[in-house]
């Protein structure tokens, strides 16, 4: 499963609600896994960048 895309839920700094976001993949072990937070915001190359 490592580089796929999946949906998880990730929780709110007050713990108290989770929202469900895209994350990727970086590692699959037998028990367990690594993912990382990606935003599913596309940029817009055709504007300036601050």
């Amino acid at each position: 499963m490592k580089g796929k895309i999946v949906l998880l839920p990730f929780p709110f700094t007050d713990l108290t609600a989770a929202k469900l976001r895209p994350t990727l993949v970086l590692y699959e072990g037998e028990k367990d896994a690594v993912v990382s937070f990606i935003s599913s915001k596309i940029l817009n190359l055709l504007m300036p960048i601050l």
